[in-house]
């Protein structure tokens, strides 16, 4: 922590007051890497190959060869520390999806980190702008450069969050195409204790007949624009319960009395924290089992495997989707409303549900949380979705290696109210009680999805 702190007051002091020579030489590496993008996103071989999964692409692994250059003379020391000699394993990768927006649009998501962050919270943490080396006329991106802190997250809290220091560079290529990249600064500022290193990256937007990004745009009601609105604040509670990160005090918990789950993560919640309408628990574990991530996607989403295969909670109750609204140009990310009834009184919803069911090309989500139908009603006629609580729940999706579709890791978090919880006591039948939640909705899923004749 004090490590990290000091690095960025660090980079922030060079950034502010350093010299021309400190700025251009992120400049030269910034200008680099773009040369680099143009190279990558035209697939010149032999960068790029195709997956043995045959969907995705993956990028020869070449040796790291970080750029000749030097310290400036006036940057601030950083702490040394004992180098760390274990090899770096390179992981590189490259998707194509088409938008249904302008490309400035999408520039200026990636450069205002007000938007940045929120946005793609299912993979950033936390992100910070440290310092601007070059800006244009409000609005105008064209030649932008930032210093930047930024947090990733992977889709499970047994994986350790990734924090990089980065120049964060924009530039218009031509009439239709603009480039975003992100170089380290670890040539710049050396960590020896860092095991994540993070090579020159980017986005080429391009703009493509008709003015299109190959996007397709829902035109939604007042009403139905707030429950998106409440189901990405969920998606984001959701997110931040997924990091494993050091603002998260959380405890790992052994559970060697079953086979398929070893290990879980528990936390507290406070009720100013994502929402909650009082103190909770978050508990989270991964399993491991044989079917496609697509395959357990739609099992987990549909209402009736839910209420009969794997949701405990529901067992015994009839559930409905009462309402679908699509949540983005990728078919089938839809949000919705359920409602659980009970057989002898079809007509009466005992529980309501907020489902979000959300797929990317590396993983796929299934989140939910109960919110008050009067709630769902008051939203749905233009309220305001601002105070309704959302704590989440859900499973993230992810292949467990991403060269084949062959074996999924899932993890399943759980967020219950406690009113006895605290971040220094976590109480012992509480913890059980998650702890049983947890392994009988794993078993329940890997029946479900394993037995080909247990999926209807």
């Amino acid at each position: 922590m004090g490590m990290d702190f000091e690095r960025e007051r660090n980079l922030l002091v060079s950034v502010s007051f350093g010299t021309e020579v400190y700025k251009i030489k992120i400049l030269d590496l910034a200008i680099t890497a773009m040369n680099e993008l143009a190279n990558m996103v035209t697939e010149n071989k032999p960068l790029w190959h195709p997956c043995i999964d045959g969907r995705r692409k993956g990028m020869e692994q070449q040796p790291l060869q970080p750029p000749n250059l030097s310290c400036p003379s006036h940057f601030p020391a950083l702490p040394t520390a004992e180098t760390d000699t274990h090899p770096l394993q390179t992981e590189a990768s490259r998707e194509t999806r088409f938008l249904a927006v302008h490309p400035v649009h999408i520039v200026e998501l990636l450069m205002n980190n007000e938007q940045y962050s929120p946005v793609l919270s299912n993979t950033v943490s936390k992100a910070k702008v440290l310092g601007v080396l070059s800006t244009q006329a409000q609005g105008d991106y064209n030649g932008a450069l930032q210093v930047m802190a930024v947090e990733f997250h992977a889709p499970s809290p047994l994986v350790a969050n990734r924090k990089c220091h980065l120049a964060r560079y924009s530039r218009q290529l031509n009439n239709d195409a603009w480039g975003v990249v992100d170089v380290s600064l670890e040539s710049l500022s050396p960590n020896p204790l860092m095991r994540y290193r993070r090579k020159s990256s980017g986005r080429l937007i391009e703009r493509f007949r008709d003015g299109l990004c190959k996007v397709t745009w829902s035109q939604l009601s007042t009403g139905e624009a707030n429950l998106l609105i409440l189901a990405d604040q969920m998606m984001r509670n959701f997110c931040r319960n997924l990091s494993f990160s050091r603002k998260n005090r959380r405890m790992l918990i052994s559970l060697s009395d079953d086979e398929n789950i070893n290990k879980a993560i528990i936390r507290f919640v406070n009720e100013k924290e994502g929402r909650c309408p009082g103190p909770a628990l978050v508990m989270a574990a991964t399993i491991r089992i044989p079917p496609s991530a697509r395959k357990i996607f739609y099992f987990l989403q549909d209402e009736n495997s839910r209420s009969k295969k794997w949701d405990i909670l529901s067992h015994g109750h009839i559930v409905q989707q009462t309402r679908s609204i699509s949540n983005g140009c990728v078919p089938g990310n839809r949000v919705s409303v359920l409602e659980m009834k009970s057989p002898e009184d079809p007509d009466r919803a005992v529980k309501t549900l907020l489902q979000e069911r959300f797929s990317t090309s590396a993983c796929s989500y299934v989140t939910f949380t109960p919110v008050e139908a009067s709630s769902i009603n008051m939203i749905l006629n233009g309220g305001d979705s601002d105070n309704v609580p959302v704590p989440p729940s859900g499973f993230s999706i992810l292949p467990d290696d991403l060269t084949r579709d062959e074996v999924s890791l899932v993890t399943i978090v759980f967020q219950i109210l406690d009113s006895v919880a605290s971040a220094m006591c976590f109480l012992a039948h509480s913890v059980y009680g998650m702890y049983k939640l947890i392994t009988e909705t794993a078993k329940a899923i890997t029946t479900g999805v394993v037995d080909p004749y247990n999926m209807g």
